[in-house]
């Protein structure tokens, strides 16, 4: 469409508003308001259309991506002589389409067309212990799990949330804390927070890293009495004794 077609755009759009205009009345603004109809129900899909295709491609593409990390690797593996392995990886690079396709799917439904109640969180809770039964036996590359972490799908970032909480050493906790900062929903945000808890079960923190992520938490406004807010004063209080003992 360029330019030359505008006179024609403009008279078929008059021919159609005439025509709806005696349904809305036959006033002398009838036309008008069935031009702005018209024009704005035209934009509507298009946003509509253009949403639901960033949504759903975003997390295809992830999801790609997981796979085909995982191809990279069992070639890799081949290459190396190590045939078994890399037919394991072929199968996981498999799986990881067949699986996580429907539960990313679920998952921003619950997201988009459900009202937050603790039943849509249960069921939340329920999606994600089932992406880490299937990313459980998988080893990713630190590359696409950040990439993970910084889609804007919803999906594809509770992705990357469920293989680190069962990669925990592979977690970078200045990575977690921004992902608690910059967080989507409060569901996403408590999971990031609980992982960057389980992290510092696991080892001490660098005094540096400590302070910054205590000052980063403080500065955070979780609702009052949240499950998110305990985690947040458990982290804050751990990293306090720990710079406190050193």
């Amino acid at each position: 469409m360029s330019l030359v077609q505008l006179g024609t755009i403009v008279d078929s759009l008059s021919r159609l508003a005439r025509s709806i205009a005696p349904a809305l009345g036959s006033q002398p603004s009838s036309q008008t308001v069935a031009v702005c109809l018209i024009v704005g129900f035209a934009i509507a899909g298009l946003l509509a259309g253009w949403t639901g295709t960033r949504i759903h491609l975003a997390t295809a593409i992830n999801q790609s991506d997981l796979a085909i990390d995982l191809i990279r690797q069992a070639k890799l593996a081949s290459q190396n002589g190590d045939e078994e392995t890399a037919e394991l990886l072929k199968d996981q690079a498999a799986e990881i389409l067949i699986s996580l396709q429907p539960i990313s799917s679920e998952y921003e439904s619950l997201r988009s067309a459900v009202q937050p109640s603790t039943h849509r969180t249960e069921q939340m809770k329920m999606l994600f212990d089932e992406l880490r039964d299937v990313l459980r036996p998988i080893v990713l590359d630190l590359t696409t799990v950040s990439n993970l972490l910084d889609s804007s799908s919803d999906s594809s970032r509770l992705i990357g949330l469920a293989y680190l909480e069962t990669h925990k050493e592979e977690v970078d906790t200045l990575r977690i804390l921004k992902v608690i900062q910059t967080s989507h929903s409060a569901f996403e945000q408590n999971n990031a927070l609980r992982l960057l808890r389980a992290k510092l079960e696991l080892q001490d923190w660098a005094d540096d890293d400590a302070t910054q992520i205590s000052s980063a938490l403080e500065r955070i406004h979780f609702t009052p009495r949240s499950e998110r807010k305990q985690i947040a004063r458990d982290i804050t209080e751990r990293l306090t004794d720990q710079t406190l003992n050193l």
